[in-house]
């Protein structure tokens, strides 16, 4: 098999999954999601190349999608039990899957633990802060360079008087 690099993007989701190959399932996860594939954790362990269906819960929405995927890479946890990580790649490309991992990269980072609503709303508005201080720092120099342009207009303009009046290089007598 060829390695293909990913030539798409991928979201951080936290996105439960209900369903493995017809079998309910608890403590299993898509960790990441793009459009080709994504980053399943599981009690249960699938082996690379095996075909694989599955169901996941997106935010804010009933519906179960139901998708078939194959399985590209797996790594076992150590001891063999408990979670275990699986690359699948989709065996079609699902686009719509764009705006649902747009949607949900929020709400993954809340539901990691990673952040609470608070902590991101904070960081928002400390990068608001530092781009409008840049676009701040760029008005400035952009003013500046208003006024050095101007200043340079008026010395070509000098620079041309000479040239475009022959009278004021050689006054005539």
């Amino acid at each position: 098999m060829k390695w293909i690099p990913r030539q798409v993007w991928r979201s951080p989701v936290f996105l439960e999954v209900v369903e493995i190959n017809h079998q309910p399932v608890v403590e299993a996860h898509l960790l990441d999601i793009s459009p080709l594939g994504t980053l399943l954790e599981a009690p249960c362990f699938l082996v690379p190349e095996e075909m694989v269906s599955f169901r996941f819960r997106l935010p804010d929405e009933d519906a179960t999608p139901r998708l078939d995927a194959r399985v590209a890479w797996a790594k076992q946890n150590a001891s063999g039990v408990g979670r275990h990580r699986m690359g699948l790649s989709f065996l079609k490309p699902n686009w719509w899957l764009l705006r649902a991992c747009r949607k949900s990269s929020m709400v993954a980072a809340v539901n990691a633990g990673a952040n609470s609503p608070e902590t991101l709303l904070t960081s928002n508005l400390q990068a608001l802060e530092r781009v409008t201080a840049l676009l701040g720092k760029i008005a400035a120099d952009i003013g500046a360079l208003r006024d050095e342009v101007a200043e340079l207009r008026g010395l070509v303009r000098e620079l041309r008087q000479p040239l475009e009046n022959p009278n004021l290089i050689h006054p005539r007598h």
